[in-house]
């Protein structure tokens, strides 16, 4: 059996008008000893498409109720027009797209436009990769076969990014994150940068404003000036306005809080100083500067090489200290400590940050002080020679004990020693007072009424004026008139 289309022109009249249709049949021919033959009951299905002319646009419309199908006999029930094979629709002369259109409307004129309702959300226009997840689904722009442009859609749940693309390479992706391969130009066609903005004036513009949306954020702004200098500021929110906190003039200077407030931490977030250094060393080669003094090495601070080091230990080798004064060594020495004060002056003694020790002036009293509950000493030659106890008992020589004075070796005195009582290891005035006589032992003498400090004989009995009895261990020694000297001392072996 063969089959064929016949396509053939008929008129169709009414009471009306009369309309020109054509007609397509579909007939089989049914073959006889290798001939083919027809036959008016060989039609198999026929199909009307119309001509109709009541509007003269030459329309044409199929006034059947299903569906038309081209390249396949079962076309899809929700489509009016299925078309299956290679090359859907050509015009133009593609022979490779599945739907090519030869646009000849002239410039502005569309060659593809789909207009869906005012009301709801309608899809206007849709590509679908029926691949499954990993397959991809692009359109593209093409400017005379050379420079592509277009938007590409990828698959899989891991990789369903968004492309922009250019001439095959990628330029901007979206898939969560935005993310751009190539520059980002704002107010310039060709940027540098991975983000160029241009304003295109010298005048301040803030360029990019990072803002929380509810109390505020930080915007940063550039200008220039006609030098071709340029600056930055970056300004942040606080208490109602937005105050510049960093920049760099147009100088060239970088700054840090240029406002009367602010401070500037650096390894601090609570900064107490405009400038507030914690936790490491501050270094500078070029020197530190104070109220516009500056210094470039430890040696010019107080002085030109005055304070010297040696390990842990700090000298100074020549001239003179002073605290609470600009003009030390007030007594003329070669090198002095001086304390100065405005009414008092005190010399101070501390361990463990606690005064163990002073000494004080106050105008007119020199007082010096142990704090502590321990001794006073004075020495000589590296040995202690002088001793006040905590219960104020003095030394000289030795320890003190109980008594208010310990004296360790002889002692005199050029006037009198008074007082309650006074103990003597010798207590007759006979042992140790001179005589302008010869006396011998058990003589009792008195004193001598003509000369200071000396004693005689006794003239008479149980004279009341009686100094003393010489003792038997003793002799005296006469010295002539002259000198005005005898004395006693132990006879002779």
């Amino acid at each position: 059996m063969v089959a064929w289309l016949k396509i053939e022109r008929a008129k169709y009249h009414d009471s009306i008008n009369t309309t020109d249709y054509a007609q397509l049949q579909l007939r089989r021919a049914l073959r006889s000893h290798g001939h083919s033959r027809h036959r008016s009951d060989d039609l198999v299905e026929s199909r009307s498409w119309a001509v109709d002319h009541p509007n003269a646009q030459g329309d044409i419309n199929n006034t059947n109720s299903g569906n038309v199908g081209v390249g396949t006999a079962t076309p899809t029930a929700n489509y009016k027009l299925d078309v299956t094979g290679p090359q859907i629709i050509n015009y133009g002369g593609d022979t490779v797209s599945s739907l090519f259109i030869n646009a000849t409307g002239g410039n502005g004129v569309p060659a593809f436009k789909v207009q869906v309702p005012a009301t709801g959300q309608q899809k206007a226009f849709q590509l679908i990769n029926a691949g499954g997840a990993s397959g991809w689904a692009s359109f593209e722009f093409n400017v005379g076969g050379t420079g592509k442009a277009g938007l590409a859609l990828g698959g899989g749940s891991a990789t369903r990014d968004t492309t922009f693309f250019r001439d095959g390479v990628g330029l901007l992706r979206t898939g969560g994150s935005f993310i751009v391969d190539g520059n980002i130009g704002i107010g310039t066609t060709s940027p540098t940068k991975k983000l160029h903005m241009v304003s295109g004036t010298d005048t301040n513009t803030s360029f990019l404003f990072m803002d929380t949306g509810v109390h505020g954020g930080t915007y940063f702004d550039v200008g220039g000036t006609a030098n071709n200098e340029s600056y930055l500021n970056m300004n942040v929110y606080r208490a109602g306005t937005y105050t510049t906190r960093f920049g760099v003039s147009a100088s060239g200077h970088l700054f840090l809080q240029p406002g009367a407030s602010g401070n500037v931490g650096v390894g601090t977030s609570t900064p107490g100083y405009k400038l507030d250094i914690q936790g490491g060393q501050l270094n500078t080669s070029g020197g530190l500067c104070i109220a516009g003094d500056c210094k470039t090495a430890w040696s010019q601070v107080g002085g030109a090489s005055q304070w010297s080091t040696s390990g842990s230990n700090i000298y100074y080798n020549s001239g003179s200290a002073g605290i609470g004064t600009t003009t030390p060594n007030k007594s003329s020495a070669s090198s002095a400590v001086t304390v100065n004060g405005s009414s008092t002056a005190i010399y101070e003694l501390a361990i463990g940050d606690v005064r163990k020790g002073n000494m004080y002036h106050d105008g007119t009293t020199l007082s010096v002080y142990n704090n502590a509950n321990g001794a006073l000493t004075l020495g000589t030659n590296s040995t202690e020679r002088f001793r006040i106890d905590a219960a104020g008992n003095v030394g000289i020589g030795t320890a003190p004990t109980a008594k208010r004075l310990e004296v360790s070796g002889d002692l005199n005195a050029s006037g009198t020693i008074t007082g309650g009582t006074i103990q003597a290891k010798y207590q007759d005035v006979a042992e140790w007072v001179e005589s302008s006589q010869l006396l011998s032992a058990g003589t009792v003498v008195v004193l001598d009424q003509t000369k200071s400090n000396q004693v005689i004989a006794s003239s008479q009995a149980y004279d009341t004026r009686v100094a003393g009895v010489i003792p038997p261990n003793l002799v005296s020694r006469w010295v002539k008139e002259e000198t005005a000297k005898s004395w006693l001392q132990p006879p002779e072996e």
